[in-house]
């Protein structure tokens, strides 16, 4: 191990300048005395406070809105909607699969239910049984 490794593991803990509450030590890797958390001392940076990203989702650049992918739509429901603990058709097995229940693939929950695998293979096979 380096000696300036060794200083800065050893180094007491203080705040960021900034005041966004974050701890550093006050040694940095280079070996240099710190002040701030990796980026936090730009101007035109206003930190967040702790836990909060300001830049999810329509305030990022890459956001797509609707006009999404049916994987990507996928995991965007699965972080952001409620999870239910049990399937909302039959209410007694644990729900695995998010479908969809108006055939409109957008980010509206309503759309949306937690199914357990069987409800879910039911529920679309009526769907197709009608279709025909």
């Amino acid at each position: 191990m380096r000696t300036r490794d060794i200083l800065h593991l050893n180094s007491p803990l203080i705040f960021c300048a900034c005041g966004c509450g974050e701890l550093i030590h006050s040694i940095n890797t280079a070996g240099k005395p710190a002040r701030y958390v990796t980026r936090h001392n730009k101007k035109d940076l206003v930190c967040p406070p702790s836990g909060v990203d300001k830049r999810r989702g329509n305030k990022n650049g890459n956001w797509k809105g609707d006009n999404i992918k049916y994987r990507e739509l996928h995991q965007w429901l699965n972080r952001n909607m409620p999870r239910i603990d049990l399937c909302e058709f039959c209410n007694k097995k644990k729900s695995y699969d998010l479908a969809n229940i108006t055939g409109v693939y957008n980010r509206d929950f309503k759309n949306w239910k937690y199914l357990c695998r069987s409800c879910h293979r039911l529920y679309d096979y009526k769907k197709i049984k009608q279709a025909v």
